[in-house]
C-alpha cells in the first residue's frame, strides 16, 4: 500500500472515530487488493459505502495487480461493472472513487448507486487528503451526502482554489442529495430528546440575542430610577437602503433551487447601527414560518465552531425550513485563527444556511481574503430622513409628558441644532452619537458648539462618574477606576474579544479594586457597562466608549507605563492590527493638551509611513484644535511620500468640519495634477461647498487655467464644483463659469446655465446679465443640433432669474427686445421671444402680439410667437379668448395659421371645448403644425377624448376635409386612448387612409396601440403596410411599443421577418429601430423577449458586424440579464467585438450577469470573458471593471480573479484600460502588497500606470 492511500485510510479513520455518530460506522479496511480481491471484499461484507484510493491515468484506467501480483489497469465500465455484480440491490449508497480521472466511473455508476464521487481530473494528493477529511467528518456529523460534499468543495476552495473545482459528484436521477445521508438510511434517528435539545438552545440564542440587541439606551425618570430603552418601543429606524437589499438577498436565495448556502456580509464603522439592524432582521425573520433563525452574538461565543453543529442539529429538526445564521460582531473574533473562522463560515453555508454578519469594514476585508461574502451592504451614517426619525423617537422617550406641539418644538430645537453642527461637520448623524447625545445631556440645554468629542466628554461627566446613582466621591471614584481598568483588560487582553471576565479583578489582588460588585452593579444600571455570559463577564455598552475609555486611561499612567502600551499600539499599526488602532487615534486627539506627546505620537505615525498610520494622522488632525507642528508633519509627508496618502486622503478629509475646511484643500492640492483630480472636485461639490462656498471657490479659482486646457471629464467635475459654489452664494464663480463656457461642449454648456439657475439666489442673480449677454455672443458659433439645447437652457435661466428677481431680470429683457438682437435668424427671434415672454408680457402686450401674428416679417411673427408661447399662466383664457375672436379672413395666411396653432399648444387651463373651437374654425395647413398638434391632442385625449373621437370622425365623413391632417389627429388619439374606440371605428380610419396621399404612412404609427383592442386587424395593417416599403417600415416597427407592455407577443412575431429585410435589403436602420422599441418590454416579460432573442440571433446572424445593430442587442440583453443570467450571456457570446463600444457593451453586460448569478461555472466563464474586452479603451469598461472584478473575487474567490487580472496586464496594449483594469483589482478582496510589489517589479509600466498601484497599501 503506497504511502498516499495509507495517509488516506488513516484519515477517514480518525475522522469517523471522533464524529458524533462514531457508531454509526464500521470501517473495514483493505490494502493492496487485486481486481480478484474487489469481488470477494464486496460479495463478503455489502458495505454502504465504497471508497477506493488509488492511482489513475487519463487512458489508462485504475492501477491496480492481478492475481500474479503484477501491474493491471482496469477502466471504468469494467470497474463499474465488477462493483455492481458484487453488490446487492439497494445496499450500497455511495461510491467515493479517490484516483485522479475517475469522473467517467462516477457517471456510470450513479445509474445504479444513489450517490458517487470522483475526481474530474489532476488533483494532488495534498488536495484530495482535506477533502476526504472534510468530507467524511460532515457526513459523519448528520451532514447530508450533498452538504458534506459542497462542505468539503468549499473549504478545499480556501486551500487549493485552482483544484477545488476537480470534485465532482454525480446523483442517481430520482435521488435527493439533500437528505442527511444517516437518517436516510436507517443509521440515526433523531429522538424526540434531540429534537427537544436542539428547540432549547435555539430558544436560549434567541433570548439571549434579541434582549441584547434590543437595548437602545437608558433614561431616567422622574423618581431617578435608570432603565432601558427599546428598540421595540419604537426606538428602531428603518435603514431602508440596507433593508432592501439584505431583502433583495433573502428573497433570491430563498428562491434558489440549489438551496446552496450564501454569505450576506453587512459592514460599517462603529457606531454606525449594525448590530440594531440584525435585531430587526431578527425580529423580522423570526416572524416567518419557512425560517429557522439562529441567532449569534460572535462577542459570546467561546467557541464558533459550536454554531455549526447547532446548525446541522436545527436542520436535522426542521428540515422543510431554510437556516438563517444571524452573527452580530463578527470583527471581534477575525484576527484571532481567521483560517478556523473561514472554514466554520464555509461549514454553516455547506448546511444551506443564509449567513448574515456584522462587522466593521476592514475587519471584513481581512476575512474576505480567505472565504468572499456573496453581497456586502454597507451600513453608513444615518441620511437626513433616517437622523430626524431617530431624534423625534429619542425626544419622544426623554420627553414623555410633553404635548404633541411641545414634542415637535422640541425636535425642531434639537433638529436645528445638530443640523447646523452636521452643516459644519463637527457632528456626525451616527446611531452611537445620538444616542449618549440624549442620554448625557437630555432635559438640559445642549452646547450650541457641541462636538464629538465632547460628547464623549460629557457622557463620561454625567453618566460614567455623576449619575443620579452615585452619592459621594468615593463612589465616583471607583467609578472611573473600574471602567479604566475594563477598558485596558479588553483593549489590552491576549484575545480580541470585547469582554472582561469579573473573576480576574479576584485573582488580581494589585488591581486596586476590592469588593467592585456594587461598582459593576452601578454601572451597569447606568449602562455603561452590559452583562454577559450570564454575569461572569461585563463589556462595555459600545466598542467605541470602549476605546475612548481605554485612550483616556492610558493618559491617567505615569510616563513610563504609558510609552510601554504607546509602543503596542505603533507596532498594531505597523501591522495592521484593526483592532487597537481606533485607540492610538483617541489617544493622539485627546493628549492634544500635552504637546509633547501628542506631537510624539504624529511622529510615530509618520515613521511607520505606511496607509493605515497615514489615515489615522488625517483623522486625527480633522479632529483636534488648530496646530501648526502637527499640520506641518502631514504636509510634509505628503510632500516626502504622496503615494502612501494617496489612497486615503480624500475619503478622510471629506469629512473634515468647516473650520478645517482650508486646511483640507491645502492638503489636497499636491494631488491635484494626479489621478485624484476629478474626486477633489466631488469633494468640494459635494461637502465643501455648502459650508464654505468662498473658501471653497478660491481653491477652484486657482485650479481654472489648468482646467480650460484639460479633457471633457475633468471640466464636468470642475464644472459641477463651481455651480454648487454658486449655489451656496460664491457670486464669483458665475465669472468662471463663463470663462469655462466657451471651452466646453455644447452639452455641458447647457449642463453649466442649468447649474447656474439652479442655485439662483439673491448673491448670484445680478450675475446672469453678464452670463445672457456671453451666451447670446456664443450661441452663433454653437453647432445647429445642439444650438437648441443651449436656447432651452437659457430660458429656464432667465425664467429662474425671474422668480428669484424680477427687477434684475426686467432689464434683460428690456434689452433683448431693442437690441433687435432677435432679428438675427429665425431661430434666434423664437427664442428670444420665449426669453422675454416669461418676464415682461401683459394683457395689453398679449394683444398686440396676436396681432403681429399676421404679420408676413417673419422675424416679428416668429418673435411674437415665441413671446405668446411663454406669456405667464395666468393670460392663458385671455389669449385663447383673443384667438377665438380673430376674424378668419385676415389670419387666413398658412404661416399664420401655423403660429396660432404653436401659441395654442403652450397655453394652459384650456378646455376641450375651446380646443375643438379652435381646431374648427381654421382649415389646417398640410403642413408646419405636426409639433403643436401633439400637445394639443394629448390633452383633448386627457380631458374630453369621446367628444375628440365624435368630432374627427365626423370630419373623416366629410370628402372636402377628408386630408391627411385629420389622419395624423386620429392616430395620435389613438396611440392615447385607443381604449375609446371599436373595432370598426378603427377599421374605418384605416381604410379612409388610402384615400389620402401619405395616408398609410400616417396611420402605420397607430397600429401598436390598436393592437390591444383588435390583434387581428393590427396584424392584417402590420402585413400590408410592411410589405408596401420602407417609407412605413420604421413607423410601424416604431409603434410596436404600445403593445409591449400587454402583448409582447403581438411584437415579437414580427421579429424574423424584420430581420430577414433588414439584412437581405441592407437597411439596417430596420432592425436598430425594432430592438430600441423592444428596450420598452416591461420586466416581467424579459425571460420571452430572452428567448426571441436566442433563436433570432444566431451565430449567422451576428457576424454581420454592425456595429449599431450589436449595440442594441447588447443593450436589450443586459437589461434582461437579471432574468436569465446564463442565456443573456450565452447569447452575448455570439457577438464579434467590431469596435471598443461593442466591448464597452459586453463589459457592462457580464457586469449585471456578475450580480445575478451564483453560478460558478457561469461566472467562470464571465471571468474568462471579461479578460477578453479588458484591453479595449472605453470608459464604460473600466466602470464595469470596478463592480465586476470585486464581485466576482466574493462569489469565486480572489485566487483565480487576481491570476486573470497579473497574466492579461502584460497583453494590454492602451494605457487608459490598463489603469482601469489595475484600479479594479485594488477592490478584488485579497489583492495585497504582494501583488502590487509584483507589478512594481515590471519596469515597462509607465508612471501614470505605477501611481494606480500607489493608491492604496494593504496587508
Amino acid at each position: 500500500m503506497d504511502s498516499r492511500a495509507a495517509d488516506e485510510i488513516r484519515e477517514i479513520d480518525g475522522v469517523i472515530r471522533s464524529a458524533a455518530h462514531r457508531d454509526s460506522f464500521e470501517p473495514l479496511q483493505r490494502s493492496a487488493l487485486r481486481d480478484s480481491d474487489i469481488t470477494a471484499v464486496l460479495n463478503r461484507y455489502q458495505p454502504h459505502i465504497l471508497h477506493i484510493s488509488g492511482h489513475a491515468k487519463p487512458t489508462e484506467g485504475l492501477v491496480l495487480e492481478d492475481d500474479n501480483r503484477k501491474v493491471a489497469k482496469i477502466g471504468c465500465p469494467e470497474l463499474v461493472s465488477l462493483i455492481l455484480s458484487s453488490t446487492d440491490d439497494d445496499r450500497l449508497r455511495l461510491v467515493f472513487f479517490s484516483f485522479c480521472y475517475s469522473e467517467a466511473c462516477t457517471k456510470a455508476i450513479s445509474t445504479k448507486v444513489p450517490y458517487a464521487i470522483g475526481v474530474k481530473d489532476e488533483i494532488s494528493a495534498e488536495s484530495l487528503l482535506l477533502f476526504t477529511h472534510v468530507f467524511y467528518e460532515a457526513l459523519a456529523s448528520g451532514r447530508s451526502v450533498r452538504g458534506a460534499f459542497t462542505n468539503a468543495r468549499a473549504w478545499l476552495k480556501t486551500k487549493a482554489p485552482e483544484e477545488f473545482d476537480s470534485m465532482v459528484l454525480h446523483v442517481q436521477p430520482g435521488t435527493s442529495a439533500e437528505v442527511p445521508f444517516l437518517s436516510s438510511m436507517g443509521f440515526l434517528k433523531k429522538s424526540a430528546d434531540e429534537a427537544f435539545k436542539t428547540d432549547s438552545v435555539l430558544a436560549e440564542l434567541s433570548a439571549r440575542f434579541g434582549s441584547q440587541l434590543r437595548i437602545a439606551g437608558y433614561v431616567t425618570d422622574d423618581h431617578d430610577v435608570r432603565r432601558a430603552i427599546y428598540l421595540d418601543e419604537g426606538l428602531y429606524v428603518h435603514r431602508v437602503r440596507a433593508e432592501a437589499a439584505v431583502s433583495e438577498f433573502i428573497t433570491k436565495a430563498t428562491a434558489d433551487t440549489s438551496r446552496g448556502g450564501k454569505w450576506l456580509s453587512i459592514v460599517g464603522d462603529a457606531g454606525h447601527g449594525k448590530s440594531s439592524l440584525l435585531w430587526y432582521l431578527f425580529s423580522a425573520l423570526s416572524a416567518i414560518p419557512a425560517f429557522t433563525v439562529i441567532p449569534i452574538m460572535a462577542q459570546m461565543e467561546s467557541d464558533l465552531a459550536a454554531v455549526v453543529r447547532t446548525a446541522a442539529g436545527a436542520r436535522e429538526v426542521r428540515r422543510q425550513g431554510r437556516l438563517v445564521v444571524l452573527i452580530d460582531t463578527l470583527d471581534l473574533v477575525v484576527g484571532v485563527d481567521d483560517q478556523q473562522l473561514a472554514k466554520t463560515i464555509s461549514e454553516i453555508m455547506a448546511l444551506g444556511a443564509l449567513v448574515v454578519t456584522a462587522s466593521r469594514k476592514q475587519e471584513a476585508d481581512q476575512l474576505g481574503r480567505l472565504l468572499s461574502s456573496n453581497i456586502r451592504v454597507e451600513l453608513r451614517r444615518y441620511n437626513d430622513q433616517e437622523a430626524q426619525q431617530a431624534i423625534r423617537n429619542q425626544v419622544r422617550i426623554y420627553y414623555p409628558d410633553k404635548s404633541e406641539i411641545e414634542l415637535d418644538e422640541q425636535f425642531d430645537k434639537v433638529w436645528g441644532l445638530l443640523e447646523q453642527q452636521r452643516d459644519v461637520r463637527e457632528l456626525d448623524f451616527e446611531p452611537l452619537i445620538l444616542r449618549m447625545l440624549f442620554e448625557a445631556y437630555a432635559r438640559q440645554e445642549i452646547p450650541r458648539d457641541v462636538n464629538t468629542q465632547q460628547v464623549y466628554r460629557h457622557y463620561w461627566r454625567q453618566v460614567v462618574l455623576s449619575d443620579r446613582v452615585v452619592k459621594n466621591a468615593d463612589e465616583r471614584r471607583k467609578r472611573d477606576q473600574l471602567c479604566r481598568y475594563v477598558a485596558r483588560g479588553v483593549a489590552f487582553g491576549d484575545t480580541h474579544s470585547d469582554k472582561f471576565l469579573i473573576g480576574s479583578l479576584m485573582k488580581n489582588p494589585d488591581s486596586g479594586l476590592q469588593s467592585p460588585f456594587q461598582t459593576i452593579e452601578g454601572l451597569v444600571s447606568s449602562g455603561v457597562l452590559q452583562w454577559a455570559e450570564g454575569r461572569s463577564s461585563v463589556r462595555f455598552f459600545h466598542q467605541t466608549f470602549l476605546e475612548f475609555t481605554a485612550a483616556y486611561d492610558l493618559l491617567c499612567l505615569d510616563p513610563d507605563s504609558l510609552q510601554e502600551y504607546v509602543k503596542r499600539l505603533l507596532d498594531d499599526v505597523a501591522g495592521f492590527n484593526f483592532f487597537r488602532a481606533p485607540i492610538l487615534k483617541q489617544l493622539t486627539i485627546q493628549s492634544f493638551d500635552n504637546q509633547e506627546l501628542h506631537l510624539q505620537l504624529m511622529r510615530e505615525l509618520r515613521r511607520l509611513n505606511n496607509e493605515l498610520a497615514a489615515q489615522l494622522a488625517l483623522e486625527i488632525i480633522g479632529k483636534t484644535p488648530h496646530s501648526e507642528r502637527s499640520h506641518q508633519i502631514v504636509r510634509q509627508w505628503i510632500e516626502e511620500e504622496p503615494e502612501i496618502l494617496r489612497g486615503v486622503i480624500c475619503e478622510t478629509v471629506r469629512h473634515y468640519p468647516k473650520s478645517k475646511t482650508k486646511l483640507a484643500l491645502d492638503l489636497l492640492q499636491p494631488y491635484i495634477s494626479s489621478n485624484k483630480e476629478t474626486s477633489i472636485y466631488s469633494i468640494c461639490t459635494e461637502t465643501f461647498s455648502r459650508s464654505e462656498p468662498e473658501i471653497v471657490h478660491r481653491f477652484l479659482h486657482s485650479q481654472l487655467a489648468r482646467v480650460i486646457e484639460s479633457n471633457d471629464d475633468t471640466k464636468t467635475y470642475f464644472k459641477n464644483a463651481l455651480c454648487a459654489v454658486a449655489r451656496y452664494g460664491a457670486a464669483n464663480a458665475i465669472n468662471d463659469l463663463l470663462e469655462l463656457l466657451p471651452t466646453v461642449k455644447a452639452g455641458q454648456q447647457s449642463a453649466i446655465l442649468d447649474g447656474i439657475a439652479e442655485g439662483l439666489g439673491a448673491e448670484t442673480a445680478p450675475s446672469v446679465d453678464r452670463v445672457v449677454r456671453k451666451v447670446i455672443d456664443l450661441l452663433p458659433k454653437i453647432p445647429g443640433k445642439h444650438r437648441n439645447e443651449v436656447w432651452d437652457s437659457l430660458c429656464r435661466l432667465t425664467g429662474a432669474l425671474n422668480r428669484v428677481s424680477p427687477t434684475t431680470a426686467q432689464p434683460i429683457a428690456n434689452w433683448l427686445v431693442q437690441s433687435k438682437i432677435w432679428r438675427r435668424d429665425i431661430g434666434t427671434a423664437l427664442f428670444i421671444g420665449r426669453i422675454v415672454g416669461q418676464i415682461i408680457t401683459d394683457a395689453p402686450m398679449a394683444e398686440r402680439a396676436i396681432d403681429e401674428l399676421r404679420s408676413t416679417d417673419h422675424f416679428a411673427r416668429m418673435f411674437n410667437t415665441g413671446l405668446l408661447s411663454s406669456a405667464p399662466p395666468e393670460l392663458s383664457q385671455h389669449i385663447m379668448r383673443l384667438i377665438l375672436e380673430l376674424d378668419q379672413k385676415s389670419f387666413s395666411g398658412t404661416d399664420s395659421i401655423r403660429a396660432l396653432f404653436q401659441v395654442v399648444s403652450s397655453l394652459s387651463d384650456i378646455s376641450a371645448s375651446q380646443m375643438l373651437e379652435f381646431l374648427s374654425r381654421w382649415r389646417w395647413p398640410t403642413s408646419g403644425i405636426g409639433n403643436p398638434l401633439v400637445p394639443i391632442l394629448k390633452r383633448l385625449a386627457a380631458t374630453d377624448p369621446q367628444a375628440t373621437k365624435a368630432w374627427l370622425l365626423k370630419q373623416l365623413k366629410q370628402p372636402e376635409e377628408l386630408n391627411v391632417r385629420i389622419i395624423r389627429a386620429l392616430t395620435l388619439l389613438i396611440q392615447e386612448r385607443p381604449d375609446i374606440f371599436d373595432s370598426s371605428e378603427l377599421n374605418e380610419v384605416y381604410e379612409a387612409s388610402f384615400a389620402v396621399q401619405s395616408g398609410p404612412e400616417v396611420v402605420a404609427a397607430a397600429v401598436g396601440a390598436i393592437a390591444t383592442v383588435d390583434r387581428k386587424l393590427a396584424q392584417r395593417m402590420f402585413t400590408q403596410l410592411f410589405e408596401e416599403g420602407k417609407d412605413r417600415q420604421i413607423t410601424l416597427i416604431n409603434s410596436l411599443m404600445y403593445s409591449l407592455p400587454s402583448d409582447p407577443d403581438f411584437a415579437f412575431q414580427f421579429g424574423p421577418r424584420i430581420i430577414e429585410v433588414s439584412l437581405q435589403q441592407h437597411i439596417p436602420g430596420l432592425l436598430d429601430n425594432y430592438l430600441v422599441t423592444l428596450k420598452s418590454v416591461p420586466r416581467r416579460h424579459s425571460v420571452l423577449l430572452l428567448s426571441q432573442l436566442n433563436s433570432w440571433f444566431t451565430e449567422d446572424i451576428t457576424q454581420r458586424q454592425d456595429a449599431k445593430i450589436l449595440g442594441e442587442l447588447l443593450a436589450l440583453l443586459k437589461i434582461t440579464a437579471e432574468a436569465d443570467p446564463a442565456l443573456s450571456f450565452r447569447i452575448s457570446q455570439r457577438i464579434p467585438i467590431v469596435s471598443k463600444g461593442i466591448a464597452g457593451g459586453l463589459a457592462a453586460l457580464y457586469d449585471n450577469v456578475s450580480e445575478h448569478s451564483d453560478d460558478q461555472e457561469l461566472l467562470g466563464s464571465v471571468l474568462r470573458a471579461v479578460a477578453k474586452v479588458s484591453a479595449y479603451d472605453q470608459v464604460r469598461i473600466g466602470n464595469a471593471l470596478s463592480r465586476t472584478l470585486p464581485r466576482l473575487g466574493q462569489k469565486l474567490g480572489s485566487a483565480p480573479v487576481i491570476e486573470m487580472v497579473m497574466s492579461v496586464y502584460k497583453t494590454i496594449e492602451s494605457e487608459q484600460s490598463l489603469r482601469a483594469i489595475l484600479k479594479a483589482a485594488l477592490e478584488i478582496p485579497g489583492w495585497g502588497p504582494k501583488e502590487n510589489a509584483a507589478l512594481l517589479a515590471d519596469t515597462e509600466l509607465s508612471s501614470a500606470v505605477r501611481s494606480v498601484l500607489s493608491t492604496r497599501t494593504r496587508r
